[in-house]
């Protein structure tokens, strides 16, 4: 752990204090840091995941960190590199303490070099990038730690070789995410340009946007996308005292999941307290870049986020 104190927090319980700094945390880095970061991707990958929630990838594992206390979130950070993939990884266990097993699979995998199996949701997030260049299919050396800078995750990972994790996906006694009101502002105000060249694209987002969210979701669409891999449905974000934030957001879910079970049963009009995870949306960036038609200039545009829900909070919690 690099935070002394805030470790000294976590261990103490203090989930409120802790999230306050690891806010003032991210504000300063973003501050310090380049305000933006431009991904170059191969337009073939966004289009053949565009609709994609999972995806089965061999993970080479150069670093596994320890596994955080329940107040940073109680997840494990794996960094690596995958051909699958072609970007710097960092794939995460939710509710690590769940999963010895895969945990030492995991382990074993990091010591020996040899490719670990998974299958893990995308996310194309640059919460963590500070600078350094991301470019699709460039070769890469073995990553330095357990988070370096990095702009895609595997996270969650659902399964390690023949380990189910599904099970993880739930919430963290003791970790509070992120205020609904003030980080689907963020969300909503952001913007990210693209450049569409013949065989690939250059994606320019904002650094340092925050990581996860817990909001009132209220169903608006009782007639769900569903996929081989989970589903995708229309949802109204409130705050928890029922305020409307965002009238209409895309919602994720992972097909057999504890959230994808719950939400099979649930009508429009129903609402939940949901725990949830921002992504760039591939079928968003993918309408852009139908957009831009032959047009290889910057284009702006609203940020096309998505929300994967990864835990249900119990009435009142």
């Amino acid at each position: 752990m690099r935070y002394p104190l805030l470790l000294t927090l976590a261990l103490c319980g203090c989930a409120g204090t802790v999230r306050r700094i690891l806010i003032l945390h991210e504000e300063i880095t973003s501050k310090v840091g380049p305000d933006h970061v431009i991904t170059r991707f191969d337009r073939s990958f966004i289009e053949a995941n565009r609709q994609r929630i999972t995806i089965d990838a061999d993970l080479t594992v150069d670093a596994a960190g320890p596994i955080n206390p329940r107040a940073f979130d109680g997840d494990i950070h794996i960094a690596g590199r995958s051909p699958a993939i072609g970007l710097r990884l960092v794939a995460e266990i939710k509710n690590a303490k769940l999963a010895p097993t895969a945990i030492q699979l995991v382990r074993d995998a990091e010591r020996s070099r040899a490719p670990v199996r998974v299958r893990a949701v995308m996310r194309f997030w640059p919460e963590h990038a500070i600078g350094l260049p991301h470019r699709q299919g460039e070769p890469m050396p073995r990553l330095p730690n357990a988070n370096p800078d990095h702009v895609f995750e595997l996270h969650p990972v659902v399964r390690v070789g023949d380990i189910d994790l599904l099970a993880t996906l739930q919430t963290v006694k003791g970790y509070r995410p992120g205020n609904a009101s003030s980080t689907l502002r963020l969300y909503q105000r952001s913007e990210l340009a693209i450049r569409t060249l013949a065989s690939r694209v250059y994606v320019k987002t904002r650094a340092g946007l925050w990581n996860d969210v817990h909001f009132q979701l209220e169903v608006t669409d009782g007639r769900p996308v569903v996929q081989d891999d989970g589903r995708y449905l229309a949802a109204r974000a409130r705050d928890l005292e029922g305020n409307v934030l965002v009238d209409s957001i895309r919602v994720v879910l992972v097909h057999g999941s504890p959230p994808e079970l719950a939400f099979r049963s649930l009508r429009s009009g129903d609402r939940v307290h949901v725990w949830g995870l921002p992504r760039v949306s591939f079928d968003g960036l993918a309408r852009l870049i139908q957009g831009a038609g032959t047009d290889t200039s910057w284009r702006t545009a609203k940020f096309p986020y998505e929300i994967l829900i990864i835990g249900i909070y119990p009435e009142g919690g």
